[in-house]
């Protein structure tokens, strides 16, 4: 089979500063982790085994593969650094843990194992500050004017921004606070600046000291943030955190705390996510967590602790498998297991690529297959669903049969997959953008080829609340790109959508393409090498990838708005990114998250490593 002719997705730069030594091994490891797309590769970890080796040959040279499988993943000056670092520190006051989970950062001498029991047991209930500040107003003391004005904080937060506390006040009136990092606007309600969000050090707590950061998710309106990261030296090994904008508060929903107090989390983490409301925490974990007691039957010990497992937790209970090997014996495991994965934002499904056999009606190992499932998975429906040929595998052909990328939308259940297998019996070569609805047959819902052109190939997609909108990465005249590669725009749920070039080109390589779409389809950020001239902020001129945001609400001339990687100031930063890029826009548009080796604020301490930062503009 011949190369892909479009990008090959990019590892993240080693991480060998010389403030991070300890971290530098592993951190280059772990993000070998992930592709481009927050859609997290698991089992693509590293070569220095025998075991890895064979699979990295696998991927490489089978009749289905490309080297693109086999790759990593492939933000008016605001308040002092001194403040913001003084405001992240969790107060002496922090409710004390019970038996269920840990927070994230260990005070600065404990082991990596052994988290202070003043912190916080789980995410905040981000209902709980607007509740009470309703329920308990206070006179006013003749304070500051700044965001008072009449409201109901009971009510659409007293219509304060999702990233600020409302104060209620006897009087009738109210007072917006922007959380930590962030200023107030000058309408009095609205919150704008730049938080370093991975500030998951176990050497000096509440900093970013020797880590690395990376693998993000963010929800609707971007008060949470969930990402791995690398905390300890030993290789190959990350964490997964959840943060909380508004509450400043930072949890690990990967760790369980147990009746005697013992902290445990799996041995490796990823695709964190956090549902809006932080009632439930997903992540993926490599091998069982040892809080789970109940091991799948018929499966070796050895085997267990090698296989990918995605776990839940509802309200900081115990983390709960779901069960995606549990009709399999490890004989049926391929050695990748999971090639991407993804759960949907409401927490409550979930999809991946694998070649592993799922399902026992389907033939395992011969092509990449994407798959859907309920979380947990119900007994009345089909254990999974194929999402790409309705349960049904065609005999083998030595053609572009893997499906390669997707992003789940911000309803849950549309499903935007790049593919080069023939869904609906296409002949049309080179790799496509399908449409489907997750949970639904060929017949009630067929999934739909949003690219049913004659030559090129497309990637890389992202899609509004619905798929009405969906933004992928294409050099097929097709779709209106005369050469190269560039980000393109389809309006329509439909096989005939209509086509916007956009003229954004993607990175060079090495580096991937890295695109996310609001939730109305309005605003779009992308990671690209070109420069844009925006009013009010500083020229670019380091001649590297930076991360864009467009407003597209007129496709056919998208304007670029905002350039994210900008410092605090709003400066350009002396030193360019150099790894591997992922951006996720919140789904009001309100915010960005996104991965960078840029020092971007004072208090940054990790030497160049990566970190996820937040953007917020309202």
């Amino acid at each position: 089979m011949s190369k892909h002719p479009l990008r090959r997705p990019t590892v993240f730069a080693s991480l060998s500063r010389a403030r991070i030594p300890a971290i530098a091994a592993a951190s280059a490891l772990a993000a070998a982790c992930f592709r481009y797309n927050p859609a997290s590769r698991p089992d693509v970890e590293q070569s220095d085994t025998p075991a890895r080796e064979a699979s990295a040959t696998d991927d490489a040279r089978a009749d289905t593969a490309t080297r693109d499988d086999v790759s990593a993943i492939d933000d008016a000056a605001l308040m002092d650094a001194g403040a913001d670092v003084e405001e992240r520190d969790v107060a002496p006051d922090a409710p004390a843990m019970d038996a269920a989970t840990a927070d994230v950062v260990a005070a600065p001498d404990a082991l990596p194992d052994a988290l202070p029991d003043a912190l916080p047991d789980a995410l905040p209930d981000v209902g709980a500050d607007a509740r009470a500040d309703a329920a308990a107003c206070v006179p006013r003391d003749g304070g500051a004017d700044a965001g008072v004005a009449v409201g109901n904080c009971a009510v659409n937060n007293g219509g304060c921004s999702s990233f600020a506390r409302c104060q209620q006040f006897c009087d009738g009136s109210r007072q917006c606070t922007c959380g930590s990092g962030l200023t107030l606007g000058s309408d009095g309600a609205s919150c704008s600046g730049l938080v370093l969000v991975s500030k998951t050090s176990i050497v000096t707590a509440g900093t970013n000291e020797e880590t690395a950061s990376f693998d993000l998710s963010i929800t609707r309106t971007g008060r949470h943030v969930a990402f791995a990261s690398v905390v300890e030296s030993i290789p190959n090994t990350q964490r997964c955190f959840a943060a909380d904008i508004v509450a400043n508060s930072l949890t690990e929903i990967g760790a369980a705390r147990d009746g005697m107090g013992r902290i445990s989390r799996p041995g490796a983490c990823f695709a964190p996510m956090v549902t809006e409301d932080a009632s439930r925490a997903l992540f993926v974990a490599r091998g069982l967590h040892p809080a789970d007691p109940e091991a799948p039957p018929r499966w070796d010990p050895l085997d267990v602790l090698s296989a990918r497992w995605p776990y839940f937790r509802d309200n900081g209970g115990a983390p709960t498998r779901v069960n995606t090997w549990r009709d399999l014996s490890p004989t049926q495991i391929h050695i990748e297991g999971f090639n991407l994965f993804r759960f949907a934002r409401d927490g409550q499904r979930m999809a991946f690529s694998t070649r592993t056999q799922v399902d026992p009606v389907l033939r395992p190992g011969d092509t990449m297959e994407f798959y859907s499932a309920s979380i947990p998975i119900q007994m009345h429906e089909p254990l999974f669903e194929n999402v790409n040929t309705n349960r049904t595998i065609p005999t083998f052909f030595s053609t572009r049969l893997n499906s390669r990328d997707f992003d789940i939308a911000g309803d849950s259940q549309t499903l935007v997959l790049g593919s080069g297998r023939r869904i609906n019996g296409e002949s049309n070569p080179g790799t496509d953008i399908f449409l489907r609805r997750m949970g639904s047959t060929s017949t009630t819902n067929p999934t739909i080829n949003m690219t049913p052109v004659a030559s090129g190939d497309s990637r890389w997609p992202t899609s509004s609340f619905d798929g009405n909108v969906v933004c992928f990465v294409s050099n097929s005249a097709g779709v209106g790109v005369p050469s190269g590669s560039e980000y393109v725009l389809s309006i329509g749920r439909s096989v005939a959508p209509t086509f916007y070039r956009l003229g954004i080109p993607i990175p060079p390589d090495p580096v991937s393409p890295s695109n996310s779409v609001s939730d109305d389809g309005t605003k779009l950020v992308v990671a690209t090498n070109a420069a844009y001239s925006i009013a009010g902020q500083p020229a670019d001129t380091n001649g590297a990838v930076d991360y864009y945001l467009f407003d597209i609400s007129d496709p056919s001339m998208p304007r670029p708005i905002q350039r994210i990687n900008l410092t605090r100031s709003g400066a350009q930063p002396m030193l360019a990114h150099t790894a591997g890029v992922q951006a996720r826009l919140a789904g009001d548009g309100s915010s960005v998250a996104f991965v960078t080796t840029q020092s971007l604020v004072p208090e940054d301490a990790n030497g160049g490593g990566i970190d996820v930062y937040l953007r917020v503009f309202r």
